[in-house]
């Protein structure tokens, strides 16, 4: 579907209605499938009607991982494209307690978001200091990681370099 839309197309009003049901049902491939449309055509119709509901999916405790993952992702594309339709002050708690969560996978996808948001929203985001460092101490002190996310015996090395990248953006306690 999406390679025949584009974000100006005449049909993409139609097409909203649709997605916001997929993404409102418990199936969790119509769930990703429509995050996929969202994120390829990614209209400014879609980042205005959608986006709540794609955040809904990302914070929502009932999600699965793979879910939140690529909620997360398409935020952040919505966020690329449209930073203004997206209300990123009001959201910014929730986004920044996902970073806590026990997949590595999502983590890593939040991160990429809450980073993209971080830059241009200090303030909102300055909560982000405490669960970067925090993340960092379990995985390089206290070795908490699954066997399948070290690269050649480094604990999660791309979770570890966003984490110091997002520390950049805020001066030192």
């Amino acid at each position: 579907m999406t390679l025949m839309l584009h974000e100006h197309s005449e049909l993409l009003l139609m097409v909203v209605n649709s997605i916001k049901k997929d993404l409102e049902e418990n199936n969790e491939y119509n769930n990703c499938l429509a995050l996929h449309a969202i994120a390829n055509v990614g209209s400014n119709e879609m980042a205005e009607s959608l986006g709540p509901s794609v955040h809904r999916l990302l914070i929502s405790p009932t999600s699965p991982e793979f879910v939140k993952k690529k909620a997360a992702l398409t935020l952040l594309r919505l966020y690329r494209k449209y930073p203004e339709v997206l209300p990123v002050g009001e959201w910014a708690q929730r986004i920044v307690s996902i970073m806590d969560d026990d997949n590595l996978g999502v983590v890593i996808s939040v991160t990429s978001l809450v980073m993209a948001m971080a830059q241009d929203h200090l303030d909102a985001f300055s909560i982000c200091y405490q669960k970067a460092v925090d993340r960092l101490h379990k995985l390089v002190v206290d070795k908490e990681f699954s066997a399948t996310y070290a690269y050649y015996r480094i604990p999660i090395p791309w979770l570890q370099v966003k984490l110091l990248r997002l520390l950049q953006y805020y001066p030192p306690p």
